[in-house]
């Protein structure tokens, strides 16, 4: 049997190890896979609930989309007071937070799941109750209550993540403070060109890319840094104030490193996005260039290169590798 504690070493085969090298008895190695296991187990916390399977989980999710669609639906048809509308958002956002806590308890991958989308919600409820009251109650600037509202839907955000493995909770912290960075250039009247904001924009997806092994869960914010990027990068070809051609430049440069990071690091969707966004920049290459033939001969060999590359994940990935046979 295998033990792993919770940092996850094998005590089992390093003990093997160590008996093999000579540094410690068997009476040792089995005392430390014993002790390693207990400690394994009573750090382990308790779940409570039962898992649920694939279809049970989609079933919870639809019940949650129809009770929202159908309870905003009554709310805005009965009641017209803004009075009203207040009262049901902050009572909705207070049963949904004290709900999704109660449910990331109960254990296992689908409540946790289901409880990180019970707590997005509830910051949801939770923003719009703090814009509608600033806007009709305190009366504030649009611009003020942008920023205070972002201030306060990024603290919150953040509060219900605290670095933890919860998706959901990690995007809306790190979006929030794109948000807040938004608000506040809004707010000071500093006007920027659009490519400019874009590049910022792009340059806080790589920044999160940089720093994903410190933002917990890891896959999740390399896979959420590098769309921000891929999304960035091609909306500098819209822009006419851009540089000449710096957005097709832009968005095949950062396809392609993140091609390059999801083939090595094997993350198949990151793959996925990243391949359909160097698909989209070449097409857009293309048709800027449709009647130069210097540019059509760079265009293929750039879309063969990308086939090539798909072609080599696809092998990889269905690459078996034995293990050598037992002497």
């Amino acid at each position: 049997m295998k033990l792993r504690n919770l940092v996850g070493v094998d005590w089992s085969t390093k003990s093997r190890e160590w008996l093999d090298a000579e540094l410690i008895s068997s009476e040792q190695a089995e005392a430390i896979v014993r002790f390693e296991g207990a400690h394994a187990v009573a750090a382990t916390p308790t779940s409570y609930g039962a898992p649920l399977s694939p279809l049970a989980e989609v079933m919870a999710y639809l019940a949650m989309v129809f009770t929202v669609a159908s309870g905003t639906t009554l709310v805005v048809q009965s009641f017209r007071t803004t009075g009203v509308r207040l009262t049901a958002l902050g009572l909705v956002a207070v049963a949904s937070l004290a709900l999704g806590g109660r449910v990331l308890r109960l254990g296992g991958d689908a409540w946790e799941r289901i409880g990180g989308v019970l707590l997005a919600f509830a910051t949801a409820c939770a923003t719009g109750f703090v814009a509608l009251l600033l806007i009709r109650y305190i009366k504030t600037s649009d611009d003020v209550s942008q920023l205070i509202t972002s201030i306060f839907f990024t603290a919150l955000s953040f509060a219900l993540w605290r670095n933890r493995d919860r998706f959901l909770q990690m995007a809306a912290s790190l979006g929030g403070i794109f948000w807040v960075v938004g608000s506040t250039i809004a707010l000071t009247g500093l006007s920027l060109r659009p490519w400019i904001t874009t590049m910022l924009f792009w340059s806080g997806g790589m920044a999160v890319v940089l720093l994903r092994d410190k933002i917990n869960p890891t896959s999740g914010a390399l896979t959420l840094g590098w769309v921000v990027c891929l999304v960035s990068a091609p909306t500098l070809l819209f822009d006419s104030t851009a540089p000449y051609l710096f957005g097709s430049l832009a968005g095949i440069a950062t396809s392609a490193m993140a091609i390059g990071m999801s083939h090595f690091r094997k993350r198949r969707v990151l793959f996925i996005i990243a391949v359909i966004a160097m698909f989209f920049n070449l097409i857009r290459l293309f048709t800027h260039f449709a009647n130069s033939g210097a540019a059509l001969v760079v265009v293929f060999l750039l879309s063969v290169g990308a086939i090539v590359l798909i072609v080599v994940r696809f092998i990889s990935s269905q690459t078996v590798i034995q293990s050598p046979p037992e002497k």
